[in-house]
């Protein structure tokens, strides 16, 4: 699977700089290739099925768990390159972060399509540990989803492989503002 971005696309922050960085940039862009290994995993549930984040979702009626990962070769690889080369390191870091952020951004997308045809709204895609919402909820997360089968783990407060992100979407007719959610919320 191939990212939706380019290294254009990553190179725009650096201006007229960009020329100094393109060739780095364009060898970790491919090595990320190389090494990632995209994989997902979803489950929809009633909202009753999960009580303990259900208390968070007013108006929830179902609840949809969520996890993207790009798999633990790359992650190796970024902690080898911090001894001989860390510029990149931080590149080859920069471009999984991305990369994973946007597989969680088009499976949000996807659930939020499916509860539109359905008829519902889609809440914004919250992740235990960001923002408001407290790490200890990624244990039920991971307690609805068999994440092992795509070879991630949650153990001590972490994902592990590094590059993976989970999220909790509820779907209903009225959903209320979430308990955790800011005072202006996104849509992904």
């Amino acid at each position: 699977m191939e990212p939706i971005f380019t290294v254009d696309d990553l190179l725009r922050k650096y201006g007229n700089r960009r020329k100094r960085f393109e060739a780095i940039y364009q060898n970790m862009f491919e090595e990320a290739k190389r090494l990632a290994t995209p994989s997902s995993l979803q489950r929809t549930f009633l909202a009753d099925e999960l009580p303990t984040l259900a208390v968070y979702l007013p108006g929830a009626e179902t609840i949809t768990l969520g996890i993207c990962s790009l798999g633990p070769q790359l992650d190796v690889r970024v902690s080898t390159l911090f001894n001989s080369d860390p510029v990149s390191a931080v590149v080859l870091d920069e471009i999984g972060t991305r990369w994973v952020k946007e597989l969680g951004r088009e499976m949000h997308v996807g659930i939020r399509a499916t509860a539109i045809e359905a008829g519902k709204r889609a809440s914004p895609s919250y992740r235990p540990g960001v923002g408001q919402w407290p790490l200890e909820l990624q244990t039920e997360l991971f307690a609805g989803l068999p994440a092992a089968t795509i070879g991630v783990r949650f153990q001590n407060g972490l994902m592990d492989p590094q590059k993976s992100i989970s999220m909790i979407v509820a779907i209903g007719a009225s959903l209320g503002r979430s308990r955790f959610a800011p005072q202006q919320t996104s849509n992904s």
